[in-house]
């Protein structure tokens, strides 16, 4: 679309590119720190709880969800995944382990 719109220079496809896709490039830099959460999350064994606590808790089951099949933007999954009850949860299943 971009080069038949734009044609096919670099600075074209930089340009309609980035409109194209500017909903996806806002998003990068939370499914970054998405994906650097999970990593320390599992790196100190803290990833259990939070797939035990998704058990009883729909909003984290759907939070976990839209984070592994782009249902919605990791912007809208972080707002989930820190909501008082999902923490709450969380922090339940961490203290029973």
């Amino acid at each position: 679309e971009t080069i038949l719109r734009d044609g096919y220079s670099k600075n074209a496809f930089h340009q309609g590119y980035r409109f194209a896709n500017q909903d996806i490039i806002e998003d990068l830099p939370y499914g970054r720190s998405m994906r650097s959460m999970v990593i320390l999350l599992s790196r100190y064994g803290l990833l259990d709880p939070v797939i035990r606590a998704a058990h009883n808790n729909p909003v984290l089951r759907s939070a976990l969800l839209d984070a592994v099949s782009a249902h919605a933007p990791y912007k809208q999954v972080w707002r989930k995944s820190l909501s008082p009850n999902v923490i709450r949860a969380v922090l339940y299943k961490m203290a029973n382990l």
